[in-house]
């Protein structure tokens, strides 16, 4: 018997359309920064600004109507969610690509891995 079950975190999406400059995001990212769920969306600067700033760079570069996002990528960042507490975040970004194969959305996947970062801070401290 397992004497450690690991749980997936909290997995979450956005969609972010490059034509019309807008996120539109789904129930658990909401959660994850702990906004209040008013609208399907909220602006990129309200999204931002929760990140560090070298997180900030990284996220505008590909929240940008110019983005080049051809391929896959993934990347893990911290923000600081609005009760103030940190939370650990892993990013996957697949592009979809129109006919003339530049990227027109973006799909973000969200993980919450601050449990397993945690988990992992304290094994190396022991």
């Amino acid at each position: 018997m397992l004497n450690h079950v690991s749980y997936p975190e909290a997995v979450g999406c956005f969609e972010y359309d490059m034509t019309t400059d807008k996120l539109i995001m789904n129930d658990e990212v909401f959660r994850i920064f702990g906004f209040k769920r008013a609208r399907s969306s909220c602006s990129k600067e309200t999204l931002f600004r929760y990140f560090n700033e070298d997180d900030r760079k990284t996220i505008k570069a590909y929240l940008s109507p110019d983005a080049d996002v051809t391929n896959a990528i993934s990347f893990d960042c911290q923000v600081t969610i609005s009760n103030k507490n940190r939370r650990n975040l892993h990013f996957c970004i697949t592009p979809l690509l129109n006919k003339e194969n530049t990227s027109s959305k973006l799909i973000f996947i969200i993980q919450d891995i601050t449990t397993r970062k945690n988990e992992e801070l304290q094994q190396e401290s022991e």
